[in-house]
């Protein structure tokens, strides 16, 4: 059965599918199973600049009527801070920031001893914190010699300027009002990492009822929507959306 933490016990029948999606701690299967799994995980830190117009119209002074509804995403080079900020704006209003830089890297036996607890990886480095807050604000301050207009997007000698026409994301004044006068909250999170940086997507070997789904590091929130539709694919006996033979932890 599965046991929790709270000492309760799920019996599962022996026909039962099982799916295993839990991140870093997936190496912790090399005990359970007897299988080999080397996921580490990779600590970093991150910023969040929370929507300050959110029921509060005084605001609207402050930092211009939030930002806009169409998200956009900024990709830097490493600075001087040791930062190789990644920025996006979300619908909701705030503006999330990661890229801090001195992500910590805990190898497979570290996540095995149980040195950090599930639940507990919300322990930002608050040197890299204050080091992205000072880059973010440096990118969008009025002395800053970076121009939109002359900005790569993701790789693409794209102008910047037409490219966030509709959304007007990066270039918005209001922007740099919110990372000026406000302060961002600072989080971290442990992400899964495997050994050639692709997921491991697939049917356990030896289990036929057990199933893995974990490996999306740093890009995970682009990985889910297909790791989670060929997981579920393979529980219905379906053809998968993409050939997982890449992605097999046999």
């Amino acid at each position: 059965g599965i046991h929790l933490e709270d000492g309760e016990i799920i019996q599962l029948a022996s026909h039962e599918d099982i799916v295993l999606a839990i991140g870093p701690w997936s190496s912790r299967m090399e005990d359970w199973l007897d299988i080999p799994m080397p996921i580490e995980g990779v600590s970093s830190t991150s910023l969040l600049w929370e929507n300050c117009t959110h029921n509060n119209p005084a605001n609207d002074e402050i930092n211009g009527k939030g930002l806009p509804a169409n998200p956009a995403a900024l990709f830097c080079d490493e600075d001087s801070n040791g930062c190789h900020l990644e920025i996006l704006s979300r619908k909701d209003g705030s503006l999330y920031v990661s890229g801090c830089g001195g992500s910590n890297i805990l190898s497979p036996a570290v996540i095995r001893a149980n040195v950090i607890q599930p639940g507990k990886t919300n322990q930002p480095d608050e040197t890299r914190a204050k080091a992205a807050t000072e880059s973010v604000r440096t990118l969008f301050s009025s002395s800053s010699p970076w121009n939109p207009a002359e900005t790569e997007i993701n790789g693409n000698n794209e102008d910047l300027t037409s490219a966030t026409e509709s959304s007007s994301t990066v270039k918005a004044l209001p922007l740099s009002k919110l990372v000026q006068n406000h302060e961002p909250k600072a989080r971290s999170c442990i992400r899964p990492v495997s050994p050639d940086g692709t997921p491991i997507i697939g049917q356990v070997g030896g289990f036929k009822n057990v199933y893995v789904a974990t490996g999306g590091g740093p890009w995970g929130i682009t990985w889910a929507p297909v790791m989670g539709l060929s997981m579920a694919s393979l529980l219905l006996d379906d053809s998968p959306p993409i050939n997982l033979r890449n992605f097999s932890p046999r």
